[in-house]
């Protein structure tokens, strides 16, 4: 054999493939099956060291393999569960992704498999749905799905793995199961960061006081969110900086604890950065006295379908002298009482508001507030603020006489019935924006849409105020006006501009912004607008203005 090899060592590859194919079409294969199996196998064995080399040449596999598998990680999609309803907007999305949709790397080609296969980061996300192939994820920190009853997969997972989970979420768990005594929370979990809680029903009775989860051994946990949970973990989290505890079914939930144990709970949290408490009615003795707590780290609050009492309760305990730069707070009970707005002053300073911004959907207003150290947005009931109601409701939460700039929304504008009450608390106001960005039929012709829903605010910008004839908001210098379905009825910019520059508080800057398929039906030199103002631009613009949150 080796007198062979030695023989073969000096021709080319080449020659010997042109020698092999000539040999099979002129001699016969022995008629063996196995003997022709074999030659067979052989075969496919080179061709396959020849379509590697081939495939060395394609552009796509001279990737370094470090980089193609940067590129496979952007595959696998994430949790379209997580985090579930309930849970602030801005809050941190979980790392977990679908392992199931690697699989298809693996299939291309070898080069491609290898690649995959050893890369742990691919396999490291684990739907207790079906065995995971634990042999791939070596030691990489794992994040782990489980909906539904706790499984055996997942019993085995926490059991064999348990030191490298660093992402937990149980969700969907039937009532019937015991979450705080289940084995999943009661393995040692020192690389664990994100864990979510959540119950297909709530559970009105009183468990047992729970054991510390994960034996007390969690010593990096960040974000823990618990919904529909009947009680509240007996640890002291002390890197815990994301807290969110809710219900999101439509009646108001009273958990068996009460609000003492839940302050007794977040002191233990001492790092807590975003607090989210939602839909939780929950109680506190007339004559029990709680001394409030200090979140020293804490910068955004978010309180939705609280009930008064327990709304006031939590800004009166929790939000003593910390500077947070953000609140978001729903305030969706009938009539809030100034006992009760009074305490929204305890969210940090709001002298210094220079913006507002007041959208509406379903049937609830949203008021932003911006431009101090603590941005604050405030969802009301419509009912809430019906009437003369909500401009002293406006005036007993923020001092508004520095606001310069007014952003509102169509159906805000509408409901508000009375603009004129707003801009009354607005001397200092340089800019407003009015948005129409509704997409709803009214039955009715475009000129009279834009003529129901500006025409109020008009009015109210040259209405006099008292005994003198000075309007409203006398610094107003900006206008400007998103239009969803169109330049119309010029004349009402034309009267506005007309009577604010009688009246010696003209407007200077007017713009008018509206979709592209309706700019050329106007005609602007009609409109008479550009002697009353000292500039008019009307333009293209098919997104309507930034309306949100503002970053703080």
């Amino acid at each position: 054999m080796e007198s062979v090899e030695l023989s073969l060592a000096g021709i080319p590859t080449m020659r010997l493939a042109d020698a092999l194919l000539e040999r099979l079409h002129t001699e016969k294969l022995a008629p063996s099956l196995e003997y022709c199996t074999s030659v067979e196998k052989i075969l496919m064995s080179a061709i396959s060291v020849v379509r590697s080399s081939l495939n060395s040449f394609s552009a796509i596999n001279r990737i370094p393999p470090e980089i193609l598998a940067l590129i496979f990680q952007s595959v696998p999609s994430s949790y379209g569960e997580l985090p579930p309803p309930g849970v602030p907007t801005m809050w941190p999305r979980p790392s977990i992704t679908s392992s199931s949709e690697a699989l298809p790397l693996t299939l291309v080609c070898h080069h491609w498999c290898q690649v995959a296969i050893t890369e742990p980061s691919l396999w490291s996300s684990i739907d207790t749905g079906h065995m995971p192939p634990m042999t791939r994820v070596k030691a990489s920190a794992l994040k782990v799905y489980s909906g539904g009853a706790p499984n055996k997969v997942l019993n085995a997972v926490t059991t064999s793995h348990g030191l490298q989970i660093a992402e937990l979420h149980l969700l969907d768990v039937p009532e019937r199961h015991s979450l705080h005594d289940h084995h999943c929370l009661r393995f040692p979990a020192p690389s664990l960061e994100y864990l979510t809680l959540s119950r297909t029903a709530r559970c009105d009775r009183r468990t047992k006081d729970p054991s510390f989860l994960f034996q007390g051994n969690v010593p990096r946990l960040r974000v823990l969110v618990m919904q529909s949970i009947s009680w509240l973990p007996r640890n002291r989290f002390n890197n815990l900086t994301h807290l969110c505890i809710s219900d999101t079914s439509e009646s108001g939930y009273t958990p068996p604890w009460n609000l003492p144990e839940l302050l007794t709970f977040l002191s233990g949290c001492s790092k807590l950065q975003d607090l989210a408490l939602s839909g939780l009615n929950s109680f506190v003795n007339d004559d029990e006295t709680t001394a409030a707590i200090t979140l020293q780290d804490l910068r955004r609050l978010s309180l939705r379908g609280l009930s008064d009492v327990t709304f006031a309760w939590i800004l009166t305990h929790v939000l003593s002298h910390v500077p947070i730069t953000m609140c978001l707070l729903e305030l969706d009970f009938d009539d809030p009482q100034p006992a009760l707005l009074s305490t929204l002053h305890r969210v940090g300073p709001t002298d210094g508001i220079t913006g507002l911004t007041i959208t509406m959907e379903d049937d609830c207003f949203t008021i932003t507030a911006s431009g101090t150290p603590c941005g604050i947005r405030i969802g009301l009931d419509i009912w809430s603020v019906d009437g003369p109601h909500w401009a002293s409701t406006l005036r007993s939460i923020w001092s508004l006489d520095g606001v310069r700039e007014l952003r509102i929304g169509r159906h805000a504008l509408i409901e508000l019935e009375n603009p004129a009450m707003l801009l009354h608390l607005l001397p200092s106001l340089t800019t407003l924006v009015l948005s129409d960005c509704s997409e709803e039929d009214c039955g009715c012709s475009e000129h009279d849409r834009v003529i129901a829903w500006l025409s109020p605010m008009f009015n109210a910008f040259t209405c006099s105020v008292g005994d003198s004839f000075s309007p409203p908001c006398p610094r107003l210098s900006t206008l400007r006006i998103w239009l969803r379905t169109g330049v119309h009825a010029p004349e009402s910019f034309r009267d506005l501009a007309a009577t604010r520059a009688r009246q010696e508080h003209p407007i200077e800057h007017l713009v008018v912004d509206c979709r592209a398929d309706n700019l050329h039906h106007a005609n602007f030199a009609s409109w008479d607008v550009s002697r009353h103002v000292a500039s008019f631009r009307c333009r293209l613009n098919e997104e309507p203005p930034l309306m949100e949150l503002p970053g703080v």
